[in-house]
């Protein structure tokens, strides 16, 4: 799942920057704005896209954990036996 975030964050970010390619091609009046413009834009949604993947990483820390519990509680229920 984090992973599949990191693709989608690394795909918008080159349709992005293509695009910004076909808008500074068609407006030169403007490049450095742009630019810019387009920079921000592409940080945010490769910043959106690791949050994503951090926050997948640490759920399913989260579930591995919880199960790794609950089979040792039934390893011991067994055990007792």
């Amino acid at each position: 799942m984090g992973c599949a975030g990191l693709l989608t964050g690394l795909y918008g970010l080159a349709v992005e920057t293509y695009r910004a390619g076909q808008g500074i091609a068609a407006d030169m009046d403007g490049l450095v704005s742009a630019i810019v413009r387009r920079a921000i834009g592409g940080s945010a949604l490769v910043m959106l896209s690791l949050w994503v993947a951090i926050a997948a990483g640490l759920i399913w820390f989260v579930l591995v954990n919880e199960v790794q519990r609950i089979e040792q509680a039934e390893i011991e229920w067994l055990l007792e036996m």
